[in-house]
């Protein structure tokens, strides 16, 4: 997908990358689709080059089982998004999405040819309609470094998941240093962190996570 690469025009610029929704009859989310950036006029940033990374979707799951989606349209500011959608989804149930990034596009051909750095990033608000009430909802993320393919035999698959530490910036390097794939989990369990709240409170809610991925050039 072209919308996976971009031009470093400042030392730090913003994405977004990925939007979650959920609620009792719709679990959405949509794929890697714009990018947005922010620049800050205030500081002298270095111009980089061409930094490319590739986003890849996997599992989203409820209570530990794998949730079958399927494809819809989401419409923000006037321009549409793809959404993966399901059903059934409750006060209580603990969701996980998984996704993967690395330097490299085995199908497109697609690399990174410069030294980068990138910090996903996450927030989730629950709007509750009958309360007339929305809360902040704690979500969380992990990572791991995962074999980029079968071929991968220095990097172990088995290796354990790690807290993103705020400000510490994953490395992102060129292709032609190394190879370089990770494996991202997003949790969040639905009303764990809501108080003074019963079922009959959760009638037309939905629950927006937003997932942010921060990537600069190092250059």
């Amino acid at each position: 997908m072209d919308n996976n690469k971009f031009k470093i025009k400042k030392r730090y610029i913003l994405f977004t990358a990925y939007l979650l929704i959920v609620g009792l009859i719709c679990l959405s989310s949509l794929v890697l689709a714009k990018y947005v950036s922010e620049e800050n006029q205030e500081l002298d940033f270095t111009v980089g080059s061409v930094l490319y990374f590739n986003y890849e979707r996997s599992n989203l799951e409820r209570n530990g089982e794998v949730v079958q989606v399927t494809p819809s349209v989401y419409e923000e500011d006037g321009k549409n998004y793809q959404l993966l959608e399901t059903t059934n989804v409750a006060p209580g149930d603990s969701l996980t999405y998984y996704f993967y990034v690395s330097n490299f596009n085995s199908v497109t051909g697609d690399q990174n040819i410069v030294d980068g750095v990138l910090y996903p990033n996450t927030s989730a608000t629950l709007s509750l309609p009958i309360k007339g009430e929305v809360y902040d909802v704690e979500c969380t993320i992990l990572y791991r470094q995962v074999p980029y393919d079968e071929t991968d035999t220095t990097t172990p698959d088995n290796n354990a998941w790690n807290n993103l530490v705020v400000g510490k910036y994953l490395d992102l390097p060129p292709i032609s240093s190394q190879k370089v794939k990770y494996e991202f989990k997003l949790s969040i369990i639905v009303d764990d962190q809501v108080s003074n709240t019963t079922h009959e409170d959760y009638f037309n809610a939905v629950l927006s996570v937003k997932l942010f991925i921060n990537a600069a050039s190092d250059e």
